[in-house]
């Protein structure tokens, strides 16, 4: 076997132009498929917008957004929707404010070069955005966490239900990540079809996601030497055995969930670095920070009415 160094450099790097285009964008270029297989998501950039497909096994509404607090909360979400026999598509960008529907209004961002299709057993919404909005600017060669979700059945915006949403750890859309999918065929072309009008109505609902971001390094401790007494012990000591006390490892200020000061929730605001969500337990999200002497920890149940723990 490999030293773990060497194949670190058998790996190569993703091209960091790799999803990006000049000129008008023709093809996607990259891809990554998440919620085992259910959903796929493409796209090209070039220096002035992004191109998206989605597609999901589903009959219901498609969504994905930007995420630039790796949540649902705060993120700028492009949802769309086929209607009856794909013949009224309605497909649009929304800031996600909360996770209740007062919260969720429509951007101003126009989209182009949009579709919808939905052929009974899979719904495939595609669309072009501008890198730069009044709303959000996406830097394309920045680091960008993605949300994404669909409804299984139903196009008026709902729930989206815990296995049918998601989030991708952040990645740069000019270049993707180690498992983006580079296109090594001739890809799907970009739709040209004239853009929908913006809709009339706002949505009932919303899709999100929420967060999950890389776990945090693991200090290692050495183990506690055992005692091992030079004589039988008497059935009652006269004092105490001492051990030498294992000095506790320094935590790794440079990690991404590590801060400067308190870690309690009213110092973060409420805003931990660094959370996860198992998809074993669905609906629980735990969300943590740590300083050079303390983790704090946040611990959601969603839709839960009993206990949590972690």
């Amino acid at each position: 076997m490999l030293p773990l160094a060497i194949l670190a450099m058998a790996i190569p790097p993703a091209a960091a132009t790799a999803c990006q285009t000049t000129g008008a964008i023709g093809a996607y270029l990259c891809s990554f498929s998440a919620l085992q297989g259910d959903m796929t998501v493409r796209w090209a950039v070039n220096a002035s917008d992004v191109a998206f497909e989605l597609q999901a096994s589903a009959t219901g509404w498609v969504g994905l957004g930007f995420a630039p607090t790796q949540s649902m909360v705060g993120s700028y979400a492009v949802i769309g929707s086929c209607g009856p026999n794909s013949g009224a598509p309605d497909v649009q960008e929304y800031f996600l404010g909360a996770r209740s529907v007062s919260g969720i209004t429509p951007t101003n961002t126009t989209l182009s070069e949009v579709e919808c299709v939905d052929d009974g057993d899979t719904t495939t919404v595609r669309y072009t955005r501008p890198l730069e909005s009044t709303d959000y600017t996406v830097n394309a060669s920045d680091p960008t966490a993605l949300i994404f979700a669909y409804h299984p059945t139903i196009d008026a915006l709902g729930h989206h239900g815990f296995q049918s949403r998601g989030i991708r750890t952040p990645l740069a859309l000019t270049s993707g990540d180690e498992d983006t999918i580079i296109a090594t065929s001739t890809p799907t072309s970009i739709p040209t079809s004239t853009p929908t009008s913006t809709p009339t109505s706002a949505p009932v609902g919303a899709a999100g996601a929420p967060t999950q971001a890389p776990a945090a390094p693991v200090a290692t401790v050495a183990p506690t030497t055992a005692l091992t007494p030079s004589a039988a012990p008497s059935a009652v000591p006269s004092a105490a055995p001492t051990a030498t006390p294992v000095a506790s490892p320094a935590i790794n200020q440079t990690s991404a969930c590590a801060v400067g000061g308190a870690v309690d929730s009213a110092s973060l605001s409420a805003s931990f670095p660094c959370s996860f969500a198992p998809e074993s337990v669905p609906g629980l999200t735990v969300r943590w920070a740590h300083n050079d002497t303390d983790l704090g920890v946040e611990i959601e149940g969603e839709g839960v009415t009993g206990w949590v723990g972690f």
